[in-house]
């Protein structure tokens, strides 16, 4: 009984609401942060060392966005431990970049970039 008259009254407040008048809310010029260029990944370096040799398998290329407000440059690299034989596709987890807001994951084939930022907007 309790749900049937709660019912009730938001269905009556609904149709109270809806026949009330309305107002147009503002329109503000766009001003978000928007990528129209792609980002440039050059000089990329996978290493993939056996795992007899004095150092580990590595991966590591330079990135930067030309996008005006979202513009980095950044270096990502990542170095697995000496005498693993792991590869830099075996950490199936996202790794930082200097510039902490990108990261990448690596797959054969695939190379993943995410960046966070902040828009005012």
């Amino acid at each position: 009984m309790h749900f049937t008259t709660y019912l009730g009254v938001a269905l009556s407040f609904l149709a109270v609401s809806s026949g009330l008048p309305t107002s147009q809310p503002q329109q503000k010029h766009c001003n978000a942060l928007i990528e129209t260029s792609p980002w440039l990944v050059t000089g990329m370096i996978v290493y993939n060392a056996e795992p007899t040799a004095p150092v580990g398998s590595s991966i590591q290329f330079h990135v930067s966005d030309t996008n005006p407000g979202l513009e980095f440059e950044t270096r990502c690299n990542i170095t697995m431990p000496v005498g693993t034989g792991a590869k830099p596709e075996d950490t199936l987890r996202w790794q930082p970049c200097d510039y902490k807001r990108v990261r990448f994951l690596y797959q054969p084939g695939n190379l993943q970039l995410s960046r966070s930022y902040d828009d005012d907007w």
